[in-house]
């Protein structure tokens, strides 16, 4: 839903590019003059609803100066109806105050139109309100080179010459709008709209309406003019509301991670005092996740925190996007109960693992149940819990209705596309028969949408980013997410078992799908096939075997080639960046995070 037009930040001067009345006739299999005639009716009604905004000048492009080449059929009944939309409205706007303007070349317009265009300019020259501008028979370069021959030898700067063309005493365009999805100007005023933003709408002209052009100023809205300088003082330093000792990546975290803990601390204790149920769950399950939030590295919900802050998101809705970072810890917390008990794992963290946990606990009160049963039941019931306990969390934040449910329905999109990729790895495979596709796409599914798009994604809808804005922190995400599993499954064969906090034959005793295995399986001899298809899911798997699987995958160049993928896609991410942000400090810290991942030992 778009914003109100009370919340918009209205442009001084539109500019709306009409286009897609001959595919609107073609669709509902009308006549090409039934389309001109619906387009010309759709900018009356866009005319209105403008100058009943704070739109000081609207300027319409009814023809431009490559048009003629159309037939002479066509060429004259778009004159005809600029001639009857001029006719139709020339009274409205004098009543109202409004004041008529036309640019274009006048030499090629029909005579009794060009009179009409002269009458109303005349009727309308005293008026003080707002401005109407028609550009017929148009053309940016032609009304540029018409100028250089009005300017003659006298010498002229930046600002004296604007004196010469069409538009002389009118502000430069702040927003030009195209209708029919395309993306181009075309050439429309193009000295003064150097600095104007573009808003491309997929509506054709006739279907053009107020919900489509509230949704084009939303956009404008929420965009931040630079006119090629840094933000002024008016607007708030990046992290404003952190106190960065320094503006890096590690400055971020260290800054950030105590602000987390504490809306962590003050989640779980109005989670204890019932604030989001009638009836509240048993305390030992908030205990347990109290006690996970308390742990991690909290790359997510850091994550949350840069997609805001990369979008400038409001600082009165600072503390809704801070519960919505701590809402996704609580998914992730959740999908590693589950993780553990689906690989039978005992340890998380270098804790006993939550259904571990239960288990004892179970074992402690006493009961006739079997505790490891009781333990993996708790365990389940609590990971189920936690999303459903993040999303009312979401629900229920400080910011704009229309981000909180996008917000909400991203994040049951990612929990979707989680448990299919979950599904897609717990699927049974023969090693000859794992392809580098299917690996991907769990990689994709399971760490690219969750681990990175997710978080990053969620804090830009909090923010109110666009969607174009948001395909590319996608392009960056998926990129990046890639990457960082390729570089896990790297280190769940060579890592330090000690900086890891997990054994490392664990991959391999599970029989994970990663490109080590795949491309060192497609690459050996029958013989080295044999050893990897015993040794991969294999349950007593030794050190010793875990050696040889190394060498081979060394010797194979798996290793080598493997590694420069990942740093191929965190190239590609950090390819992204300037499309992403301009901002220093925030492209400094996505380009630490970018290497980071590559070059991690945990």
């Amino acid at each position: 839903m778009p914003e109100s037009e009370e919340q918009l930040n209205l442009p001084k001067h539109l500019v709306l590019i009409p286009d897609g009345n001959g595919r609107w006739a073609r669709k509902h299999n009308l006549p090409i003059e039934a389309g001109h005639f619906q387009g010309a009716q759709a900018i009356r009604e866009i005319l209105y609803e403008l100058q009943d905004m704070n739109v000081e000048v609207v300027t319409v492009w009814g023809f431009s100066t490559e048009n003629w080449s159309r037939s002479p059929e066509e060429s004259a009944n778009i004159m005809g109806v600029m001639r009857n939309l001029i006719q139709i409205e020339g009274e409205r706007l004098a009543e109202k105050g409004i004041k008529f303007r036309y640019i274009g070349r006048r030499d090629r317009v029909p005579q009794d139109l060009l009179l009409e265009i002269i009458n109303l300019e005349e009727k309308t020259v005293t008026n003080q309100g707002k401005t109407f501008v028609l550009a017929l028979d148009y053309g940016g370069r032609d009304e540029i080179i018409r100028a250089v021959n009005k300017v003659g030898g006298q010498p002229v700067d930046e600002n004296s010459f604007k004196e010469f063309l069409d538009t002389a005493g009118l502000p430069d365009p702040d927003l030009i709008i195209r209708t029919s999805g395309e993306m181009r100007t075309s050439g429309i005023l193009p000295y003064q709209s150097v600095y104007a933003e573009f808003v491309s709408s997929p509506a054709l002209l006739p279907d053009f309406n107020k919900n489509e052009l509230l949704k084009c100023l939303n956009e404008y809205s929420r965009r931040q003019r630079r006119f090629g300088h840094r933000p002024d003082s008016t607007i708030r330093a990046t992290f404003s509301w952190l106190n960065l000792p320094e503006n890096s990546l590690d400055g971020f975290m260290g800054a950030l991670l105590p602000v987390l803990d504490q809306t962590a601390n003050k989640f779980v204790e109005q989670w204890r005092q019932g604030r989001f149920y009638k009836n509240s769950p048993a305390q030992e399950d908030i205990d347990i996740f109290q006690k996970l939030l308390s742990g991690g590295k909290k790359l997510r919900p850091a994550l949350v925190a840069l997609g805001y802050e990369n979008f400038r998101g409001e600082e009165e809705f600072l503390e809704g996007m801070l519960t919505a970072a701590i809402s996704y810890e609580i998914i992730h917390n959740s999908f590693l109960i589950h993780d553990d008990i689906m690989d039978n794992s005992l340890i998380r963290r270098g804790q006993p693992s939550v259904h571990d946990q239960y288990r004892a606990l179970h074992e402690n009160q006493g009961g006739v149940l079997d505790s490891t049963q009781y333990g993996i039941a708790a365990a389940i019931n609590a990971g189920d819990l936690g999303p459903f306990r993040a999303l009312k969390a979401v629900c229920e934040i400080e910011n704009k209705p229309d981000r909180i449910v996008k917000a909400e329905q991203w994040l049951r999109y990612v929990i979707e596309t989680t448990l299919q990729g979950q599904r897609r790895d717990l699927t049974e495979i023969p090693l000859d028969q794992l392809t580098e596709k299917y690996v991907y796409q769990i990689h994709h599914q399971k760490t690219a949408v969750y681990s990175v798009v997710g978080p990053l994604t969620l804090g830009a809808i909090l923010a109110g980013a666009s969607e174009k804005e948001l395909a590319y922190l996608n392009t960056f995400g998926v990129s990046l997410g890639i990457a960082f599993q390729i570089i896990d499954d790297h280190l769940g064969l060579y890592g330090d078992e000690r900086v890891l906090g997990k054994s490392v034959v664990s991959d391999t005793k599970e029989a994970k799908k990663t490109l080590q295995f795949t491309q060192a399986y497609r690459l050996a001899t029958s013989q080295q096939r044999q050893f990897l298809k015993e040794v991969w899911g294999k349950q007593d798997i030794t050190i010793d075997e875990l050696a040889q699987v190394r060498q081979l995958i060394e010797e194979l160049g798996v290793k080598e080639v493997v590694l420069q993928r990942a740093d191929l896609l965190a190239q590609r991410a950090k390819n992204v960046i300037p499309q992403i942000t301009s901002d220093q400090t925030m492209s400094d810290i996505l380009e630490e995070l970018t290497t980071f991942v590559v070059k991690r030992d945990f």
